[in-house]
């Protein structure tokens, strides 16, 4: 072994791994103003690990933020099926927090 593949190794052993993951990938609207970028909130969403994987979520145009977080949530946790999410009210969507 060269000195170059043991100081490799030696590197490669100190490296520590990752804790976090990501486990959802939220898309946020983004809008100009006088002032400055205007964060307008979540609009979609991608459940990528957890029991709700695969799940893309899509905020209605009359859904609060803190619902359509509420909602990803439970979906993310496999208490509700991604499909019947959009039906219930903010108050049935059971969260586990």
């Amino acid at each position: 072994m060269s000195k170059l593949e043991a100081r490799l190794k030696a590197l490669e052993k100190r490296i520590t791994p990752r804790v976090r993951r990501v486990d959802t990938i939220l898309y946020h609207a983004i809008a100009p103003s006088p002032d400055g970028p205007v964060d307008q909130g979540a609009f979609a969403a991608w459940i990528i690990k957890g029991p709700g994987a695969g799940a893309r979520l899509e905020r209605n145009d009359a859904e609060k933020e803190e619902d359509f977080l509420a909602r990803i949530e439970a979906v993310k946790m496999g208490n509700v099926h991604p499909i019947d999410a959009r039906k219930l009210a903010p108050s049935q969507l059971e969260t586990n927090n």
